[in-house]
């Protein structure tokens, strides 16, 4: 789990200074904080008691003012950016430390005053704990906790998901046992001087009810000697009572598996390996794959205190098949059909292939190299390659087909190739993708750099801007810049199809510098090469939201949630990202995602953005079922700011046509590690919204050029134009302009280079386009 912190901001006005000058003044009040310095944390609001113009409060436009620190009592603490927010770093000791600062009038520097804050820096370490936890005859568990204050009377929270107490217990001295309902909680105690310690997780948790497995082997049905679909798969549950005492009635509830046979009583420490039986027959997905998946029970029963006992039982079962057919697309840079050991694996479409003339399977591979195993001679296949994946797809040529390929017995894995040709074409691709952000603990952003063009990419510039509320820990590329809105970092010989990440940490503030259920938003930008086929792909931004709680196995939406669908063109996507952690106490050898799309979703258009994991993983899309399945050692994460035991999918799709202000599309994804159950996530929502009382421009009513624009950009509509709003990805409106007529013209001359979103309001109803500044 991250660490979340508390701040207690409390705001005196000890002393008051003025200036002023030609009505235009400035007042800066003295603060008060109260921060643990065990684990340091973000403090927003040196300026919101501060009075600007007469305007109290006014933290938010940070821009109007010039903030300068002028001394700094303890060298952790120190301004994070121009709007007023102080880190403080971990490790602070206690104590009280002042900072002096100056505020002066952006339009105006002449006009300032200056204040003092002081933070008093407080140490609390977060309680320990021993849990016995219920029994089979105790449905509460037992929790001692120790490390509290040593003097003046504690308070212990049990905090719910959002940070909101549930139960709270007060007391004095270092140890206190309490009786607690089973569940999950966040914990923290704070002493009798107010000062909170960082949360930390609790669980209390039954005992294992059952330990379980299933017990596989195959039955040749047609005594072929080969696994051949309709082969069946015996399976039997091995099931043993962990508790001490008797568990009734146990047999198997769900897992599609057939099953069978139940057990009356199961005694203490008692195991049974013949009693509940399934089946299950392979099919032809499954010879392909190599695998018959993670075929699983539900057992369940009845034990000592009325509760029931539930457990998954699993196997990976692998079909061991030696024969079969990998397939390499390449770039073809002779032109001379075979693959030289300098030319690349090309990995900018899908495989497809039909089994006996049957329906397409799509198939990609995070190292381009994909394996379809077979043990029937007699298969017939068809295999092509689709390029799809990127903009320059009209570009390039993939001719080589093959039908009727056969896998011959004892053939082991032949090599099919598939040379890529194409004509010059640029194509510079970002993405920015990341997750909830939870108040007083880092969150990542997640950057993804592709040349999806054929060419050399010599040099370049990614800018990032982060959402003004929160602030950046580091970044994983030496080379970056960091800034005060984020940073700028350079990049040279991007080579085609070359991918390159960065990760951001970024600081959360604690509760009350931001509000549970705000958005936050970051984009990224980079230079646009000459003749890039689209520059609109240049700029990307994820939006997400502020929430109480953070699962590690999580779904979510770049958009954050809702998409104006005047905004939200015919090449624009939902980029999703699924996140899993391996939170237990050992390693995961096999992780498998699944994913049944929205039949909103046109599951055609999906395409593989990012992988923690790139070489170790393939996707097969099936109709609108997709699957990735990793082949990889990951272990137990033990770190929040460490990548270690965890790992993502990023990928793209775009809606079926027919949406409209209201439509919401909903999807989920099932995370498997090893034989474990499934880790079902968050339902993720994208909701198309509208402006009030507005309709849309028919189609091509409205055209903007030039796009890309140097100065100014012409607007014509076959209706009349009322208003030009222009703003930035952030939502910012950075020009706006009142208009009579069929034509406008905007000079965006003074706007930085990027893309912006140009919204056309008139007689006929409201536009939005997207514009590249450069």
């Amino acid at each position: 789990m991250l660490k979340k912190l508390h701040l207690i901001a409390v705001t005196a006005f000890c002393s008051m200074a003025f200036s002023s000058a030609f009505g235009q003044t400035i007042v800066a009040n003295d603060d008060t904080f109260s921060i643990n310095g065990n684990v340091g944390g973000y403090i927003n609001g040196l300026r919101l008691n501060d009075v600007v113009n007469g305007i109290p409060g006014n933290q938010a436009s940070c821009n109007t003012t010039i903030l300068t620190v002028l001394s700094s009592g303890n060298p952790g603490i120190y301004l994070a950016n121009d709007c007023g927010g102080i880190t403080v770093d971990p490790g602070v000791q206690a104590g009280a430390y002042t900072l002096e600062y100056q505020l002066c009038l952006a339009s105006n520097p002449n006009i300032c005053d200056t204040a003092v804050a002081t933070f008093n820096v407080c140490s609390q370490l977060p309680p320990q704990f021993s849990i016995v936890s219920p029994t089979c005859t105790a449905e509460n568990g037992v929790v001692t906790f120790s490390g509290l204050p040593e003097t003046g009377t504690w308070t212990i929270d049990l905090l719910n998901s959002w940070q909101t107490p549930i139960t709270t217990y007060t007391g004095t001295g270092t140890q206190s046992t309490q009786v607690i309902a089973p569940g999950y909680y966040n914990v923290r105690v704070t002493n009798a001087e107010g000062c909170a310690s960082a949360i930390v997780g609790m669980s209390v948790n039954y005992l294992q009810e059952f330990d379980a497995f299933l017990i596989a082997d195959v039955n040749d049905i047609d005594g072929s000697g080969s696994i051949s679909v309709g082969d069946i798969i015996n399976l039997t549950a091995s099931i043993t009572n962990l508790l001490d005492c008797p568990i009734q009635n146990v047999h198997a509830i769900d897992g599609g598996l057939n099953a069978t046979g139940s057990i009356s009583v199961l005694n203490p420490g008692q195991t049974d390996n013949t009693s509940i039986t399934g089946t299950y027959t392979i099919t032809q997905e499954d010879i392909n794959n190599g695998n018959a998946g993670f075929l699983w029970m539900g057992i369940t029963g009845t034990y000592g205190n009325g509760q029931n006992a539930y457990i998954k039982a699993f196997v990976d079962f692998s079909l061991d098949i030696e024969n079969g057919m990998q397939l390499i697309a390449f770039l073809d840079e002779n032109n001379n059909g075979v693959k030289e050991s300098s030319e690349p694996v090309f990995n900018g479409g899908d495989f497809v292939y039909t089994v006996n003339g049957g329906s397409n399977v799509s198939l990609y591979s995070g190292n381009g190299e994909p394996v379809i195993y077979e043990t029937n001679p007699a298969n017939l296949y068809n295999l092509s390659y689709q390029v799809n994946n990127i903009a320059c797809a009209g570009e390039y040529t993939s001719a080589t087909t093959y039908t009727g390929v056969t896998v011959a017995a004892l053939s082991g894995i032949t090599t099919y190739y598939f040379p890529i040709s194409g004509q010059e074409c640029n194509d510079v691709k970002v993405f920015v993708y990341g997750s909830n952000a939870v108040p007083g603990t880092t969150t990542n952003n997640y950057i993804t750099l592709y040349n999806a063009g054929n060419q050399v990419v010599a040099a370049g510039t990614l800018t990032y801007t982060k959402d003004p509320s929160l602030s950046i820990v580091s970044v994983s590329s030496p080379y970056a810049n960091i800034t005060p809105t984020g940073f700028t970092c350079g990049y040279i010989d991007l080579q085609p199809g070359e991918v390159r990440y960065y990760n951001v940490l970024l600081l959360v503030p604690a509760l009350p510098g931001v509000t549970l259920g705000d958005t936050v938003t970051a984009t990224i930008e980079s230079t646009v090469p000459d003749m890039d086929i689209a520059p609109e792909n240049n700029t990307a931004s994820f939006t997400t939201t502020i929430t109480g709680s953070y699962d590690p196995n999580d779904k979510a939406e770049a958009h954050g949630g809702t998409i104006p669908v005047e905004s939200f063109g015919a090449d624009d996507v939902l980029t999703y990202m699924i996140r899993f952690e391996n939170t237990g106490n050992g390693p995961a050898n096999h992780v498998r995602i699944t994913d049944a799309l929205s039949n909103l979703l046109d599951a055609s258009t999906v395409r593989m953005v990012a992988s923690s994991h790139n070489g170790s993983y393939t996707l097969t899309r099936n109709g609108a079922n997709l699957e990735w399945n990793f082949s990889i050692y990951l272990p137990p994460s033990t770190d929040p700011e460490s990548s270690t035991g965890k790992g993502y999918v990023v990928f793209t799709v775009k809606p079926l046509p027919g949406y409209a202000a209201g439509t919401i599309i909903n999807n989920t994804a099932e995370i498997y590690f090893d034989t474990n159950p499934a880790i079902v996530t968050n339902t993720s929502s994208t909701e198309f919204t509208t402006t009030a009382g507005t309709a849309a421009f028919g189609k091509n009513m409205v055209t903007a050029y030039p796009n890309p624009v140097t100065d100014v950009l012409t607007l014509s509509s076959t209706a009349e134009i009322k208003s030009v709003e222009v703003y930035n990805v952030l939502g910012q409106l950075s020009l706006s302009q009142n208009v009579s007529g069929n034509a406008a013209t905007i000079n965006m001359q003074g706007l930085q280079n990027g893309m912006y979103l140009v919204k056309v309001t008139g007689d006929n109803g409201l536009k939005t386009m997207k514009v590249m500044k450069e």
